[in-house]
């Protein structure tokens, strides 16, 4: 699920991004991605934005949502979804060279652990000063990967 279209920015760090995409919406590159590697996934592509009104249906039957927000407002919202529908959320923040790994379960005290309250929340974090460096992306990416995986055996 994701609203977003790639653009220039993206070309550093996000692996189905190229100059031949931009433009081209986000959701739909991940389904051609998928469809090439293996064509016996199945895929429902969402070219849309989380929002509170959409986020429960959006998520339907998943059992998982793995976090790939740009905001921490966003993530609240993703996680306020993921309490209503009793479902386990991955979430991975970047800022500069570091980042955080955070698994949240319904009964748990969750972002606002790391955040603090979600009304208090700030829409962006470091990442605006220190940018999002593509290995940073990619080792919390996989580290996501990860523990989706774990908790699927």
């Amino acid at each position: 699920m994701d609203g977003d279209r790639f653009d220039d920015s993206n070309l550093n760090r996000q692996l189905l991004s190229s100059t031949e995409l931009l433009g081209t919406a986000k959701a739909l590159a991940a389904e051609a991605r998928v469809k090439a590697v293996n064509p016996a996934v199945e895929t429902r592509p969402f070219s849309a934005y989380l929002s509170a009104e959409n986020g429960v249906d959006l998520l339907g039957d998943a059992t998982i949502a793995v976090d790939c927000l740009d905001s921490i407002t966003d993530r609240f919202t993703l996680e306020s979804a993921c309490r209503q529908l009793a479902i386990v959320m991955v979430s991975a923040a970047i800022g500069g060279t570091s980042g955080q790994l955070t698994v949240t379960y319904p009964e748990d005290g969750g972002l606002s652990r790391v955040y603090g309250p979600p009304e208090k929340a700030v829409r962006k974090g470091v990442e605006t000063t220190l940018g999002t460096l593509p290995f940073a992306a990619i080792t919390l990416a996989a580290m996501e990967c990860a523990e989706v995986v774990a908790m699927a055996v």
